[in-house]
C-alpha cells in the first residue's frame, strides 16, 4: 500500500505500431547510349571542322558565346594547328593570337566582329585529341572608351 506522500509510476502503454505499406520504386536507369551533341545553329559557317572530329559537348557561355568541344580519335597536334591556321586565314579570318606547343596549342581569330578561339590539347585519359572552338560576336562596350 502507498503512503500519502509516495507516488506510483505512471502506466506504460503497451502496444505495436504498424507502418503503412510502402510501394518499392524501381531503381533509376541510365541511357544505354550517350546522347550525341550537335553543332549549335549559330556555329559560324566559315569555321571548319577538322576531319573525323565529333561534337562531344556544347557549352553556353555569357554574352551569347558558345564553346564547342570536339574529339578526334587520332590526330597530331601540329596537323590540327596548321589545319585551323591555314583554313581560317584563307577564309578571311585575321589571326590575332597564336601559341603552338607540344601537346597544347591556341589560336585566336577575328572577322566581321566575330571572335573565334581554337584550343588544341590531348585528353590524358582517352588519348584522344580535343579541339575546343569558342566563338562570340563582339559587342560595343556599354560605356565610352577612354
Amino acid at each position: 500500500m502507498l503512503k500519502s506522500n509516495e507516488r506510483s509510476a505512471p502506466d506504460i502503454a503497451r502496444g505495436e505500431v504498424t507502418p503503412d505499406a510502402v510501394e518499392a520504386r524501381p531503381a533509376p536507369t541510365l541511357p544505354t547510349a550517350p546522347v550525341e551533341a550537335k553543332l549549335p545553329e549559330d556555329f559560324p559557317s566559315d569555321v571548319p571542322v577538322f576531319d573525323g572530329a565529333k561534337v562531344a559537348q556544347v557549352q553556353q557561355l555569357a554574352n551569347s558565346a558558345h564553346n564547342v568541344i570536339f574529339m578526334v580519335d587520332s590526330a597530331e597536334a601540329p596537323k590540327v594547328f596548321n589545319f585551323y591556321k591555314d583554313d581560317m586565314e584563307h577564309g578571311g579570318w585575321k589571326t590575332t593570337q597564336e601559341y603552338q606547343g607540344g601537346e597544347q596549342s591556341f589560336l585566336s581569330f577575328q572577322k566581321n566582329g566575330m571572335i573565334t578561339n581554337v584550343s588544341i590539347t590531348k585528353d590524358p585519359k582517352s588519348g584522344k585529341r580535343v579541339i575546343a572552338v569558342m566563338y562570340y560576336k563582339e559587342e560595343p562596350l556599354p560605356f565610352p572608351e577612354f
